[in-house]
């Protein structure tokens, strides 16, 4: 039979433009952003850097999301990774004065950290050596250099050793704000 309408084959949805996918590339980037914002606002900043970092994977022309990508990172205190994203930016958008203030704020923070690190590890030695006062001072002298989450445990634990508690307490706080995944912080709390 001819022409018969009920035979014809099912009609299918022509494919996506390259267009209409990029578009809706761009409007979940925009989602994971909004998202990222949501958990930044609550400073949940490793939750945060993912979302803005899967947002920059889908819309890697997106700026917004790769600085705020940097800013979470210098939340968490993750200088090198902040640097990076930072420059990332620069390449993408080269007036971008936020993300070149940022970068040379990072770059020096960077640096102080990795002084910080040889500082720790006297700091840790004093602790194994029980050494509790040396450590609390080594540590205090440290954090003026930067201020990191384990240099605040370390001397929390140092000074809860001294059964100087509310220190310790006041230490553990810190150390959790600047980097909210250091379980260890909380057994000071």
């Amino acid at each position: 039979v001819t022409g018969d309408v009920s035979t014809a084959p099912p009609r299918t949805r022509a494919p996506d433009s390259p267009g209409d996918v990029i578009k809706g590339a761009q409007a979940a980037a925009r989602n994971l952003t909004k998202m990222g914002d949501q958990a930044f606002s609550k400073r949940h900043y490793a939750v945060a850097l993912g979302l803005y970092h899967q947002a920059s994977k889908l819309d890697s022309s997106n700026t917004e999301a790769l600085y705020k990508a940097g800013v979470a990172a210098m939340s968490l205190g993750q200088m090198r990774r902040a640097a990076r994203l930072f420059g990332m930016v620069l390449k993408l958008d080269p007036k971008n004065k936020a993300a070149q203030i940022n970068l040379k704020l990072t770059y020096g923070a960077a640096g102080k950290v990795k002084a910080a690190g040889a500082q720790e590890k006297a700091v840790r030695a004093s602790l194994r050596k029980r050494r509790y006062v040396t450590a609390e001072r080594q540590a205090t002298k440290a954090l003026q250099t930067a201020a990191t989450a384990r240099l605040y445990h370390l001397r929390g634990l140092a000074r809860l050793q001294q059964r100087k508690a509310r220190a310790a307490i006041n230490d553990g706080g810190r150390a959790l704000a600047l980097n909210p995944g250091l379980a260890d912080a909380v057994k000071l709390m």
